[in-house]
């Protein structure tokens, strides 16, 4: 194996990895925005076809995981698809957010999942500089 080959694998490896990003990313597309009347932070998720049962929501040591593992939506052998451009499959995706904030309310309306957080008084410290 020449170095040109090993260079091109990695290259494959490199690119294969940031198209799966990237697709990760376009699945569920999302806001995420500041309240000035507030001060609260909003991350709102487009979930269209899940129902509550089908998703989670999980905040431990500043990771804001957001799953689901959603219901059969259609009989699996009572349809012939013409055309399937919708989608309802299980995923997994994971926000690093600060410990410094809370979350303050998960919601479920009109396709979007939306979750509120505050900052947590007690977790702002403010260090001395030496």
């Amino acid at each position: 194996m020449t170095t040109l080959d090993i260079i091109r694998q990695i290259e494959d490896a490199l690119f294969g990895q940031l198209d799966y990003l990237a697709s990760a990313k376009t699945f569920l597309p999302y806001n995420l925005y500041k309240e000035d009347k507030t001060g609260n932070y909003i991350l709102e998720m487009a979930v269209a076809g899940y129902n509550k049962d089908d998703l989670s929501v999980e905040y431990v040591d500043g990771r804001l995981t957001v799953e689901a593992q959603p219901s059969s939506a259609y009989p699996e052998n009572s349809l012939r698809w013409v055309h399937q451009g919708l989608t309802k499959k299980a995923f997994k995706t994971v926000f690093p957010i600060s410990p410094v904030f809370l979350v303050d309310e998960v919601t479920l309306k009109d396709g979007m999942l939306k979750i509120t957080f505050s900052r947590n008084p007690e977790k702002v410290t403010k260090l001395p500089i030496k």
